[in-house]
């Protein structure tokens, strides 16, 4: 049997080539492919999951965002806070009746809904990828000392689809926010609770802005992630390019 080369492709690093069986590359790039996929859905979700739950978050979200003018500064934060904990609990939860219109607390129901889901596929997602790096690392072994360079791709993978996913969110938010963020909430509610008038408290305690800032940080953490992965992946391959000569 003939020991796997490393050949350069492109700038993308190190492509692992058998020449005893072409069938055996293909199954290890879906598999790198696959895992990899999987682990930028859970970053994305995780990082994201973090964030809405963070409080100290939208505290610094809420200083970055101008409150409701006059005397309703105060009593919007508290509002605020109140929606954010609604939305984070399990339970029935409480929101004022006296401040919020029926339309509005449908929505914050919905949305709460939305975030339940998106937990329960973090969880999903998270278990499937644990699955696929594990058939990742033993695959990897049947390259003897080219392991590191199946890791190291694998990774690379994994930050590459993490910052075109970063990208292409920064061209819609950026771009034309407005319509990225009706569409986005035409796919993710069946209703129309969510088109709620101009004037209405929830538009006032959580403007565009504030919708846009926290774009920002979820987007920062995510490529902060993608940037660790890239450069573990990297050393991983060099690594593994280095000792190459020394196994062929």
């Amino acid at each position: 049997m003939h020991l796997p080369v490393f050949s350069h492709r492109l700038s993308y690093g190190f492509r692992v080539i058998s020449h005893d069986d072409e069938s055996e590359v293909w199954r290890t790039m879906v598999i790198l492919w696959s895992a990899a996929v999987l682990v930028g859905l859970v970053a994305v979700l995780g990082i994201g999951s973090a964030l809405v739950h963070s409080e100290t978050y939208h505290r610094f979200l809420e200083s970055r965002v101008h409150a409701p003018p006059g005397e309703m500064g105060e009593q919007a934060s508290q509002l605020a806070a109140q929606v954010r904990t609604y939305l984070r609990s399990d339970g029935i939860g409480l929101i004022d009746e006296l401040s919020f219109t029926n339309r509005e607390r449908l929505h914050f129901a919905e949305v709460r809904s939305l975030i339940r889901e998106a937990g329960q596929v973090l969880y999903v997602a998270a278990h499937a990828a644990v699955l696929l790096v594990v058939g990742v690392l033993v695959r990897s072994l049947f390259y003897g000392r080219f392991a590191l360079a199946i890791v190291g791709d694998f990774l690379m993978r994994s930050s590459f689809i993490l910052i075109l996913g970063v990208a292409a969110a920064s061209v819609a938010l950026f771009v034309d926010f407005d319509q990225s963020y009706y569409e986005l909430h035409q796919m993710l509610f069946v209703s129309t609770n969510w088109l709620l008038p101009a004037d209405s408290l929830t538009l006032r305690l959580f403007p565009s802005q504030y919708f846009i800032q926290f774009a920002i940080g979820w987007g920062a953490g995510v490529l902060t992630f993608a940037c660790i992965l890239a450069a573990i992946g990297r050393l991983l391959r060099l690594t593994a390019h280095e000792r190459g000569p020394a196994a062929r």
